[in-house]
């Protein structure tokens, strides 16, 4: 008599059982080469060689990406400090060329404003309160958290303006990975933001009605949405701790949350900081819908291809049935699905 699915559910499981406690009882993790024919463990004692070769080579290749993004790091610096001299008005090409009215508006006003608008993420997480404080940023910038490789991880700095709403010169954000070209996080900081007096504008004031009818009316905050809630981030470290005790669906939400604030810091990082210019101005908007719109039309033509490629197999389906029946030696072997990345 056959095996039946229950019992081969069973033999399995007892079979995965017999391995873990297996590997658990062993001091040395590969010990069980040990049991496996000499023949195999010789091609594994070369595959190892090979491995270690490769290796060098992943490492070599890392110290030198280190080294040329250093490289390059110091030749964008004299850059970033022209673009935000003409920003603020420290230098004046306009002046300097004698263009009328050159002295009516200062350097390039709410730039950065504009810049974080005219980007399809960013934009979703400014609102009309988020705007006026956002006038007042003069300059973002990106930096690794340290030059010693074992320490992975980028800040974000957003200088801003004296201005009515808080008093730090700088809020930063800092991400600290364990895995930067996995995009494994460790741990995620924000600056404490020291808001003036009823300027807060992340969260809504909401008045009780006053009982007693003497004194002021006690008040309640509640927390809104607002960009400036990017320097206030969930805890990454609540998802390591398994014993934390959450519900599943709560940790879902928790990990849907640390991945949107971890894609907007590296849009400011990869995107926004080194191309603001052409995000100010609205090209770079318009060169991501020209790349969309490529993409959707090769998708276009793809999907033409597969139909015509169907229709034609429908028409020869009985000239190929004889064929594979037959097993005729020139006969073509079947080809398989296209397969298509989502």
């Amino acid at each position: 008599a056959g095996v039946t699915e229950e019992e081969r559910a069973k033999m399995e499981q007892a079979v995965m059982e017999k391995l873990s406690t297996l590997m658990g009882g062993l001091k040395d993790p590969t010990a069980w080469l040990k049991t496996l024919p000499k023949a195999v463990q010789t091609r594994i004692e070369k595959l190892r060689e090979i491995q270690d070769e490769h290796d060098k080579f992943e490492d070599q290749f890392n110290q030198e990406m280190m080294e040329l993004e250093k490289k390059y790091r110091a030749l964008y610096a004299p850059l970033l400090s022209q673009r935000l001299e003409i920003i603020t008005g420290a230098v004046d090409p306009a002046a300097e060329a004698g263009t009328e009215g050159a002295g009516d508006v200062t350097g390039v006003p709410d730039f950065w404003v504009t810049a974080m608008k005219n980007h399809h993420l960013l934009v979703e997480e400014i609102t009309e309160k988020d705007e006026g404080v956002l006038k007042y940023l003069s300059n973002i910038t990106c930096d690794p958290i340290s030059d010693d490789p074992e320490e992975e991880g980028f800040k974000l700095a957003f200088s801003f303006k004296e201005n009515p709403y808080f008093t730090n010169d700088v809020l930063t954000k800092t991400y600290v990975m364990k895995d930067l070209d996995n995009d494994i996080l460790e741990k995620c900081e924000g600056t404490k933001i020291a808001w003036k007096s009823n300027k807060n504008v992340t969260v809504k004031v909401l008045r009780k009605k006053n009982k007693k009818g003497k004194g002021p009316a006690p008040t309640k905050t509640e927390k809104v949405d607002s960009f400036f809630n990017f320097f206030d981030p969930p805890d990454v470290s609540v998802l390591a701790d398994e014993e934390d005790g959450m519900e599943e669906e709560e940790m879902e939400e928790l990990q849907a949350l640390v991945e949107e604030d971890y894609d907007i810091g590296c849009t400011f990082k990869d995107t926004l900081i080194p191309h603001a210019v052409r995000w100010f101005t609205g090209e770079a908007y318009e060169e991501e819908d020209e790349d969309e719109d490529e993409e959707e039309e090769d998708d276009e033509e793809g999907d033409e291809d597969d139909g015509s490629e169907s229709d034609a197999e429908d028409e020869d389906s009985d000239g190929e049935g004889d064929a594979k029946e037959a097993n005729l030696p020139g006969a073509p072997p079947e080809k398989p699905p296209e397969c298509k990345q989502q």
